[in-house]
């Protein structure tokens, strides 16, 4: 349930990206990676509809109590157990987005101040950058960015296919975020 809710937190109406990464972690060997891991790997859990995974997710710290001391037998029966109850649940599940986007009208959306495009020039042309700010080309999609705020460089990319693969060790340099100026405009 708490998996769950973190997500329904991240994945709401009116969010800005349209491709968010979900990641759990926990030590692996444990009852917990393999009843997650039967989860993940029976069902998309993070794109199933959340009411059918209600009750699946509601029993998991009970059966993962139950089970931590048990075995390696009692661990395995918990994994098929839950993975009768995934299966069960998408036999019967509906699938919310299939007629959700018919019926949701949102307004235009503006056309952002600054695109991709528009980032990539001003990391290439390093004198646009705040004062304290430096950007060097690095791999041809990243950069080794500095700023006056910062105590070490970082990797920084506009390109969100390079993102996608590197998100582990680049940042995605956009407004927002946490390594992009800020702009301290007069009130």
């Amino acid at each position: 349930m708490r998996v769950e809710q973190r997500i329904g937190r991240i994945d709401r109406l009116g969010q800005r990206f349209a491709d968010i990464r979900i990641v759990n972690l926990h030590y692996s060997d444990t009852v917990e990676a393999d009843v997650y891991a039967a989860l993940r790997d029976r069902i998309s859990l993070f794109t199933s509809v959340v009411g059918g995974l209600q009750p699946i997710l509601a029993r998991l710290p009970k059966v993962i109590e139950a089970t931590v001391l048990a075995g390696p037998a009692a661990r395995e029966e918990a994994v098929r157990s839950v993975e009768l109850s995934i299966s069960e649940a998408q036999s019967t599940a509906v699938d919310l987005d299939a007629f959700a986007d018919d019926d949701l009208d949102l307004p235009p959306r503006p056309e952002p101040a600054l695109t991709l495009a528009d980032l990539r020039k001003i990391l290439d042309r390093p004198e646009l950058l705040p004062s304290g700010a430096d950007a060097k080309p690095l791999d041809g999609s990243d950069y080794r960015y500095v700023d006056g705020e910062m105590q070490h460089p970082i990797r920084v990319t506009v390109d969100p296919e390079f993102f996608e693969l590197h998100s582990d060790s680049v940042e995605f340099w956009t407004p927002g975020s946490p390594s992009f100026p800020r702009l301290d405009l007069p009130a």
